[in-house]
């Protein structure tokens, strides 16, 4: 009995599961005006360091995504995907409004973003 318990907790802990939810409030560093983009950084971001690195300069140097030095806020519209990053930690890439810092107005277009899996709270 205390087997299946056991077996019962870990299917649940190794189950993935979106800490990250629609309308949960987030700070972000990392923005990307598409899908695709987000999607690549991902993929790099599975691979290495290196690799992340690499794809969030170029994309940077070409306009499409953006590394701000301070955090923003932003509210999730859509989990996109859970993975695993090259260090063996679960992210999420996830569509956000971004929020206005002085008049915490929404901006009105979408953007993309990386968040670990970590809820932050009191934003």
């Amino acid at each position: 009995m205390k087997f299946l318990k056991y077996l019962a907790l870990a299917l649940v802990l190794s189950s993935p599961v979106s800490a990250y939810e629609v309308n949960d409030k987030i700070r972000i560093t990392l923005v990307c005006l598409t899908e695709e983009a987000i999607m690549e950084i991902v993929e790099a971001d599975a691979k290495s360091m290196e690799d992340f690195n690499r794809a969030a300069k170029m994309l940077s140097m070409t306009g499409v995504c953006l590394t701000i030095p301070r955090t923003v806020r932003a509210i999730v519209n859509k989990v996109l995907i859970d993975y695993t990053d090259w260090n063996g930690r679960v992210t999420q890439a996830m569509q956000v409004t971004l929020v206005h810092p002085d008049t915490c107005q929404l901006h009105p277009l979408k953007h993309y973003t990386l968040a670990l899996l970590r809820k932050q709270t009191g934003i």
